[in-house]
C-alpha cells in the first residue's frame, strides 16, 4: 500500500505530499526548527545522499505544526494534538539516530520531543496553586554537566518530595530537604544517583510532589 492511501495521517495532522527521491539523488541535508514549535531554534544536519536519506516523505500540515523543514522548505516532522487538544502525537519522516548534531544536540530534541509527547499522559501533571502566587517550577542550569540546581517559586510544605526519573522511569535520586528562600524552594543536585554514583549523559525527569500537586520537568545531563 502507497503512503499516500493510509488514513493514518489524519491522526498526526499532517498530509502525504510525496515519497521523496532515492539516496543517489538525495533528500534532506539540513533541517530547520520553525517558529513557535517544539523545535523553535533547532537547526541539525542529516545523513545525506546516504541510507536514512532514501525516499525521505515529504509532508503538509492538515491541522498539525510542521516543526521541521528542509533546505527546500518542504515539511519532514509534525506534532499535532488531535482536534480537541485530546492527545500528543508526533510524525517524522527522517530518522532520529540520522540527525547530525551542529548548532544543536539530539538529547536537546529529544528532550523537547518527551516534554510535549507528555504534556497530556499523566507524566506532567498541570500544577495546582499552593497558595496565592506562582509555582512554576525551574532548573538551572538545563543542560548541565556537574550540577543543578531545582526551584519552586514558592515555599514548598514540609512533606515535599522531588524525585529524579531516567527515561525508563526507574527511580534515580530523591531529594528531600528543599531550602526555602525569598524566592522560593531550592534544592541543588549533584548530578549523582542514590549509590552516590555519577550518572550517565542523558535526559532525565524532575518530579515534585507537594501533597497538593505534581509536576515534572526534563532536565539534560550532558559531558
Amino acid at each position: 500500500m502507497e503512503n499516500s492511501s493510509t488514513d493514518l495521517y489524519s491522526y498526526f495532522g499532517c498530509n502525504f505530499v510525496s515519497n521523496g527521491s532515492t539516496s543517489f539523488f538525495g533528500n534532506v541535508i539540513t533541517l530547520t526548527g520553525q517558529s513557535g514549535s517544539i523545535a523553535e531554534g533547532k537547526t541539525y544536519g542529516y545523513l545525506y545522499q546516504q541510507g536514512p536519506d532514501h525516499y525521505v516523505d515529504a509532508i503538509s500540515s492538515n491541522g498539525g505544526t510542521i516543526f521541521f523543514i528542509d533546505q527546500t522548505d518542504t515539511g519532514r516532522a509534525v506534532s499535532y494534538g488531535g482536534p480537541t487538544n485530546s492527545y500528543r502525537a508526533i510524525h517524522s519522516t527522517i530518522i532520529f539516530g540520522a540527525l547530525q548534531e551542529t548548532l544543536n544536540t539530539r538529547n536537546e530534541l529529544m528532550a523537547s520531543y518527551m516534554e510535549y509527547l507528555t504534556d497530556l499522559t499523566g507524566i506532567k501533571d498541570e500544577p495546582k496553586p499552593i497558595n496565592s502566587g506562582a509555582n512554576n517550577l525551574t532548573i538551572f542550569p538545563n543542560p548541565f554537566v556537574a550540577a543543578s540546581n531545582i526551584r519552586w517559586n514558592n515555599p514548598l510544605p514540609s512533606k515535599t518530595v522531588i524525585r529524579i526519573y531516567d527515561q525508563s522511569g526507574r527511580l534515580v535520586r530523591s531529594l528531600l530537604k528543599a531550602k526555602n528562600t525569598s524566592k522560593g524552594s531550592e534544592v541543588g543536585w549533584d548530578g549523582k544517583d542514590n549509590n552516590g554514583k555519577v550518572i550517565n549523559p542523558g535526559i532525565y525527569f524532575v518530579q515534585v510532589c507537594t501533597g497538593v500537586t505534581t509536576i515534572t520537568k526534563t532536565i539534560i545531563k550532558t559531558e
